[in-house]
């Protein structure tokens, strides 16, 4: 996360957009930025079970980051892209997709996270 909060803060001034993938090793909980930890996990049982608690320098919620792929995308404000944090995600997503298909890769957009009551599948759609 120190990684992904460099890229924000060192984002360049000639519309440069900077992609990072990357894995969880050891596996953990990333929060949001502006979240409470003490208030929504039980760090007693994370720190017992020895699983590391993150903080995103994004907003959403938790998430368990285990066997997955994660990106950060750092990029200036710009006219061509669609107004509001979801417009962009989706675009950044599109890209993304679009990417390990031309590896050759049979891969969909689509949520692996039911949505619960009130809230939406993904984990970044709210604050």
């Amino acid at each position: 996360m120190e990684e992904d909060a460099r890229m924000l803060e060192s984002l360049p001034g000639d519309g440069t957009v900077t992609w990072r993938l990357y894995g969880w090793e050891p596996w953990a909980i990333s929060i949001g930025h502006h979240q409470d930890a003490s208030r929504d996990l039980d760090l007693d049982l994370c720190r017992r079970d020895g699983v590391r608690v993150v903080r995103r320098p994004t907003g959403g919620r938790a998430v368990y980051h285990a066997e997955e792929l994660t990106y950060a995308v750092s990029l200036p404000e710009s006219p061509v892209l669609p107004a509001g944090i979801s417009g962009v995600y989706g675009v950044a997503a599109q890209v993304l997709l679009e990417a390990v298909r031309s590896l050759g890769a049979d891969a969909r957009a689509g949520s692996s996270s039911p949505a619960g009551a009130g809230h939406h599948g993904a984990c970044f759609a709210s604050s």
